[in-house]
């Protein structure tokens, strides 16, 4: 798992931060493995280079935008979106050594209220696909992100293992009513992903599908319905996993329900009874995965067992997708 699937799967867009933290000025984030300058251009759009000025190494994330390019605040070198050198001060006129300097440049959009970027060559950038959940009007999501210590990786077979949520998170409100699991199954498996479906104790006393299935969507993106405590209640949590580094990552989780009118504004109130309950059980994940040994180590020392099936595809999918054997 070290040898670079635990920095992300390439060629794949992943949000990057809250659109919201980027303003006029320039940011620094660490996102894979390496600390990224992520600004807004004159128009408003996302930009993202290295952090690191080649000509010194300074963080081009102190330097100042000047419309569609963002210059170093320690010599003044200066550089478009493409991440090419267009001035270099007091180098001659005629100079060639400005079309020989370029620091990387990655391709950025904003959508949903998320800073996203291309984890790959910008050339080999496909279309950037936005969950419904935060992309349509129909839906009314509350969002969370979360800085957690853990490895990327962690957070997805987390979310993978439905078993975990009736040991780790008892007393919780979303756990008071739950169906009491037999088995989990694959039952649908493509290019895109796979889902897992949960079998278990139905309230008329049959075994079969309850609560939904889970959705795994390359790279990162985790669709799931969480019981809300009531009778027939669910919600839908999306959960997308950013690397920041092999020991650090992003987790962005979105919990949502559609509807309008009357169905929405229960979901407000449901929200504003038990948001910080659900935050806390976000807590409860973290805590766990942080105390985990590093990634190389503990699944060096672990055991898979039948229970495990998520996680196991989980697995087989990404290194399938990373070794290029799809």
């Amino acid at each position: 798992v070290l040898d670079g699937l635990h920095l992300g799967l390439p060629n794949y867009w992943y949000p990057i931060m809250n659109a919201f933290d980027l303003g006029a000025r320039p940011v620094c984030v660490r996102r894979f493995g390496r600390d990224l300058a992520v600004w807004r251009g004159a128009d408003g759009r996302p930009h993202v280079l290295d952090n690191n000025c080649p000509h010194r190494g300074a963080p081009l994330s102190q330097g100042v935008v000047h419309g569609d390019t963002l210059a170093c605040s320690y010599h003044g070198w200066r550089f478009d979106v493409a991440g090419q050198c267009i001035e270099m001060p007091l180098e001659p006129v005629g100079s060639s050594r400005p079309a020989g300097i370029c620091t990387a440049a990655y391709r950025a959009e904003e959508g949903g209220g998320y800073i996203w970027m291309f984890y790959g060559a910008s050339e080999g950038a496909v279309p950037l696909v936005i969950p419904d959940e935060i992309a349509d009007e129909d839906w009314l999501a509350f969002r969370g992100d979360y800085s957690w210590e853990t490895n990327w990786l962690n957070i997805l077979d987390n979310i993978m293992d439905p078993l975990h949520a009736i040991y780790l998170h008892t007393g919780a409100a979303t756990q008071r009513i739950r169906a009491k699991f037999e088995r989990f199954e694959v039952t649908q498996d493509d290019e895109r992903g796979f889902r897992l479906g949960k079998i278990g104790h139905r309230a008329d006393g049959s075994i079969g599908a309850v609560e939904g299935e889970v959705e795994f969507l390359l790279p990162n993106l985790i669709r799931l319905d969480i019981a809300d405590g009531s009778p027939d209640g669910l919600y839908r949590v999306v959960i997308m996993a950013t690397p920041v580094d092999v020991g650090a990552s992003c987790a962005f989780y979105v919990r949502a329900r559609r509807g309008r009118g009357a169905r929405r504004l229960a979901w407000r109130l449901w929200w504003a009874r038990y948001g910080r309950a659900v935050h806390r059980v976000a807590q409860q994940d973290e805590r766990v995965l942080s105390e985990i040994a590093p990634i190389g180590e503990s699944r060096r020392r672990e055991h898979l067992v039948s229970s495990d099936v998520g996680v196991i595809h989980l697995r087989e999918r990404l290194n399938r997708s990373f070794y290029g054997e799809e």
